[in-house]
């Protein structure tokens, strides 16, 4: 918080605008699905947005993405100032109204675009076609994060993300053997064609912002080169947006219309083409649909994010819809198999769970909470500054089944997605990971109320590399998204964060 403070001011300052102190307003926005924290930074009439997040080549990514984008005339935010290692920077205000925000509330079947709305989404189209056409030319890919490029292993990375936080957290039967041929030649299917352009990655209504009449583009720092047909997708297919399948192909049409205006080189002539374009379309459909499911599932099911697990029934009708509507279904015997379980069988047991209700932004932010995790090889931890309430809690994570033991999981930590999916696969992890934020969370309430300024909660396993780091991460994302300060500490790596 006092950095921000420092570059808000600094960057109040490059204007030839000063404040008094207590002038300044710092106020918490709501959590994102990831770890970065944004906070509104105002005094008078000076507004900006400031980000913490502690993944530091994401951050570099995002800054590097926005300077280039609004080079090339993009209607991205401006960043505005920076911490020295990349932790926190400040970025243009563009208020609080989405496009998601105007989609029209409620559940229930296919919805229509109103007149204004579906102008709107062929903004967005346009956007879109200017974002990948134009924002790729003289683009740094060595910029992007997590990878460069859309490509067989991320296609792949995709449909075990579906496999471990959907099929297995809903407990559906499939032939692992015969699933994995299937994803094998699915990413070999999806593949085919050679990416060249610029792929947001999760270009959806969440991510465009509505200021003055105008529209912006945020979270392009997951874009890399890749297939233009998935970011369409993300947009039309948008599970909550509810859009019929028909305004959805009209949309698309404009799309490919287009890309004929903006792009010709990048759209060969002739029906041919179109249909090859549609087919893509489809694929990507397919791909896009599955991981969000397995997002949903993760931030749903296991996180109690609440929007998350509203979306896991639209998204399965549009799998229901693609079920009937590939034509290569034949290849693909065991996957076909497994979906179907799916359309078939989750929705009826989502009816007898209850949503999550989501955890209220806690406000008084005087209560820190230092998380760590350590080895016991190396003995039992000392939390950091003063903890004159009492030390706190201390979790026991061995009895967890240890992915170290495993070659394939040996050189990473529990900060990694495949030793995240390995752990959260497994029943035993889903129950301590609930039961220890359902404890933590009544011991912040009474900590609040009774004005403490600190708490300290430990979790250790053998190495201190897996288990216990997985765990402190987990913990950390819940409380930060409930408001609450957070020091997180990895005692083996020697990094707070």
């Amino acid at each position: 918080m006092e950095t921000l403070s420092e570059l808000f001011r600094s960057w109040c300052g490059d204007l030839g605008r000063s404040y008094e102190e207590e002038d300044l307003v710092i106020t918490a926005l709501p959590a994102s699905g990831s770890g970065r924290k944004y906070y509104r930074l105002s005094a008078g009439e000076l507004s900006a947005i400031g980000v913490w997040n502690p993944n530091l080549p994401e951050n570099r990514a995002f800054i590097g993405m926005a300077g280039h984008f609004r080079q090339a005339g993009l209607p991205v935010p401006e960043v505005y100032a920076q911490s020295e290692d990349h932790s926190c920077y400040l970025q243009t205000d563009l208020g609080d109204q989405r496009l998601f925000d105007l989609l029209p509330v409620g559940e229930g079947g296919m919805r229509p675009l109103s007149p204004e709305l579906e102008a709107l989404y062929r903004q967005s189209l346009d956007l879109l076609i200017r974002l990948q056409f134009e924002g790729s030319k003289g683009l740094d890919y060595g910029l992007c994060w997590p990878v460069e490029v859309f490509d067989r292993q991320a296609v792949l990375f995709d449909l075990y993300y579906f496999k471990y936080y959907f099929l297995k957290l809903f407990k559906l039967p499939f032939e692992e053997p015969a699933l994995e041929r299937d994803f094998q030649h699915l990413a070999e299917r999806f593949t085919r064609d050679e990416p060249r352009y610029f792929q947001h990655r999760d270009f959806q209504s969440r991510n465009l912002m509505l200021k003055d009449g105008q529209l912006y583009l945020i979270d392009f720092q997951g874009g890399r080169r890749g297939e233009v047909a998935y970011d369409v997708v993300s947009l039309l297919w948008q599970a909550r947006a509810r859009i019929p399948m028909e305004q959805r192909e009209a949309l698309f049409a404009y799309y490919l219309e287009g890309v004929e205006r903006l792009a010709p080189n990048a759209l060969p002539g002739g029906d041919a083409a179109k249909e090859r374009w549609h087919e893509r379309y489809l694929n990507m459909a397919l791909l896009r649909t599955l991981q969000v499911l397995g997002a949903y599932g993760l931030r749903g099911r296991i996180e109690g994010k609440a929007h998350f697990f509203k979306s896991i029934a639209p998204a399965l009708g549009n799998l229901r819809y693609l079920l009937g509507e590939l034509p290569f279904w034949a290849e693909f015997p065991a996957l076909q198999a497994a979906l179907q379980r799916a359309v078939e069988e989750v929705p009826a047991r989502l009816e007898l769970l209850s949503p999550p209700q989501p955890a209220e932004a806690v406000e008084d932010a005087s209560l820190e909470v230092y998380i760590s995790s350590f080895s016991y090889k190396r003995g039992l931890p000392e939390g950091p500054g003063n903890n004159e309430h009492g030390g706190g809690f201390i979790f026991d994570c061995r009895f967890l089944d240890n992915p170290g033991r495993l070659e394939a999981y040996r050189q990473l930590s529990g900060k990694d997605k495949a030793v995240q999916q390995f752990l959260l696969q497994r029943e035993e992890t889903q129950r301590f990971l609930r039961r220890v934020k359902t404890m933590i969370d009544e011991a912040v309430d009474k900590y609040l109320s009774r004005n403490f300024t600190s708490l300290q909660v430990h979790f250790g396993c053998t190495g201190g590399q897996h288990r216990s780091v997985f765990m402190a991460e987990m913990l950390a994302e819940h409380l930060r998204e409930r408001g609450v300060g957070v020091v997180l500490r990895h005692r083996e790596e020697g990094l707070w964060y």
